[in-house]
């Protein structure tokens, strides 16, 4: 992603300020503004615009997920501010907003914020399984869905929260000692 800085209108800064600034901010790592971490995913899903005369449904691929929000990958473009009907494979709906639409090479990245999740199949009141606790912690290897009902469930169960911090925990000790 390339940042782009605007002088203010009273500063004085040069165009040729603000291209080494625009490179030297190009070269260093972005920082993080998020208020969530996201999820890699690599899910395939089906979106369908809400408007009166939508069209036909836009296939794309989830990239990853928050607990509030996906990045869609497709070829299509879709405007900011629509409505969605995001349809994953398992028959769960996701319903939200669309934030943004980026061409990234020859297709498009879409910032949804979730609205609704409605799921065929419930996994309130039972924990979390100890695959799924070990996948979130590392990082990968959980669907969409799994990855938003993972944070969902551990906002309400300290239990499963434990159970994350004490896998978290044990997954940096040796690379620590390593370290070291």
């Amino acid at each position: 992603m390339i940042v782009e800085l605007k002088a203010a209108p009273h500063d004085e800064t040069s165009a040729s300020d603000e291209i080494r600034l625009r490179g030297s901010l190009h070269r260093s790592a972005p920082t993080e503004r998020r208020r969530e971490t996201r999820y890699a995913t690599n899910d395939p899903v089906t979106i369908r615009l809400l408007e009166a005369g939508a069209g036909l449904p836009v296939v794309g691929t989830v990239l990853d997920v928050s607990r509030n929000g996906l990045r869609v990958e497709s070829e299509a473009p879709l405007g900011k501010g629509l409505r969605l009907e995001i349809t994953l494979p398992d028959r769960t709906l996701v319903f939200g907003e669309s934030r943004y639409c980026r061409r990234v090479s020859a297709r498009y990245h879409i910032g949804i914020a979730i609205e609704d999740v409605y799921c065929v199949q419930s996994s309130a009141g039972s924990h979390l399984q100890d695959d799924h606790v070990r996948l979130y912690a590392a990082g990968a290897g959980l669907t969409a869905l799994e990855a938003i009902q993972v944070k969902n469930h551990l906002i309400t169960c300290a239990s499963c929260r434990e159970r994350l911090a004490s896998v978290e925990t044990r997954e940096s000790v040796p690379a620590l000692r390593s370290s070291q």
